[in-house]
């Protein structure tokens, strides 16, 4: 289990820094899961638009719970879409 978590770090980081180098300021995230990706996301205020998309609304609505609960400043949720 602690292995799986580790991949799955690495493999974030790496998705963050691709998206970094590249420039990007709208990001859409299909098939985002439980929206790590999308909160990371967010601590980044460089980016104008960031979207996920995910075809179980679940995880994606405990996503924005979360965000909405975890003190998430309401500057950083602009342009934030579910």
């Amino acid at each position: 289990m602690e292995e799986q978590l580790l991949h799955n770090q690495v493999r974030l980081n790496a998705v963050l820094a691709a998206i970094e180098e590249s420039g990007a300021k709208r990001v859409l995230d299909l098939g985002c899961g439980d929206g790590r990706l999308l909160k990371a996301l967010l601590d980044d205020r460089s980016f104008e638009l960031i979207v996920g998309m995910m075809s179980l609304s679940s995880p994606l609505k405990r996503q924005e719970r979360d965000c909405r609960w975890i003190g998430c400043p309401q500057s950083n949720r602009r342009g934030f879409g579910l």
